[in-house]
């Protein structure tokens, strides 16, 4: 999810992007003057290199703040260093690519007595040179942006050192109060933050809702439908399968037909009274 910057990171982000801009024409530049005829030492080079060493530091200034996914790699001291560092280093860069041109103007071998500057350049041809001057152009306006990006970095490092919030996360800038690292793996296929869903709905299911509710054993080994009558049921004894030559079956009742001569003499009395 990407996250709201506020003003001042909104035109850090503005500056990086021109500063892209310009590292492409400076590494276009510096090719040219590369494969132009001449000489060309580790001036020249380190030059070069910065071009490619500047690419993922304005990657990781430019993305990683804007994006939540990667917020636990966001850290203000780190951007600071960053800017301020790439400072130092197009500095040298642009000074050594300096030196590089002030080393071969007028100490060529040209015919011409009155060839000056580049038209009388040590280390190639004067349109070398004038390549070498270009790409000193955008070097110290490569340096400069880094400064004013370095300033923006230094502002929030005493935002933070202040209030223990990025600047972007303060109250009423429209971000989030808290900036601790996220719980979910950075590689995670979860594209959802149960976080993000209980602030935008607070009132709404809650935690519950999205929370993983363990089943005990006793619901798994329940009935689907249970109630009083089905537990009746249960504790009667088992009903045994009828037989074809069970008594029910054929109509045949039972009585008792042991001998009893108490019953019969109780049954035969009234009999003989009634004679």
């Amino acid at each position: 999810m990407r996250l709201q910057l506020d003003q001042f990171g909104q035109i850090k982000n503005y500056i990086h992007l021109g500063q892209a801009a310009l590292l492409f024409l400076a590494w276009v530049l510096t090719i040219a003057l590369l494969t132009r005829p001449g000489t060309t030492d580790g001036r020249v080079g380190w030059y070069f290199g910065l071009c490619w060493l500047t690419i993922p530091i304005l990657i990781y200034l430019v993305m990683v703040p804007m994006w939540s996914r990667a917020r636990r790699f966001s850290n203000v001291y780190a951007f600071a260093a960053l800017d301020f560092l790439a400072v130092i280093l197009w500095l040298s860069a642009w000074a050594a690519v300096a030196s590089y041109v002030s080393a071969g103007k007028g100490k060529g071998k040209s015919t011409d007595k009155n060839a000056t500057g580049c038209d009388n350049f040590k280390f190639g041809s004067p349109g070398r040179c004038k390549l070498s001057e270009t790409i000193i152009v955008f070097g110290v306006f490569e340096m400069l942006l880094f400064i004013a990006t370095a300033f923006i970095s230094f502002r929030a490092v005493m935002t933070f050192k202040r209030t223990g919030m990025m600047p972007q996360n303060l109250p009423g800038s429209g971000g989030k109060n808290d900036f601790s690292a996220q719980t979910q793996d950075d590689f995670s296929s979860n594209m959802r933050n149960d976080d993000d869903d209980l602030d935008e709905h607070p009132g709404v299911g809650g935690r519950q809702e999205y929370a993983y509710q363990k089943p005990s054993l006793d619901d798994s080994y329940a009935p689907i439908r249970q109630s009083d009558h089905d537990n009746d049921l249960a504790q009667m004894p088992a009903a045994q399968p009828t037989s074809p030559l069970n008594h029910a079956g054929l109509g045949i009742h039972d009585y008792n037909t042991s001998y009893n001569p108490g019953a019969y003499s109780s049954q035969s009395q009234p009999m003989m009274a009634g004679r």
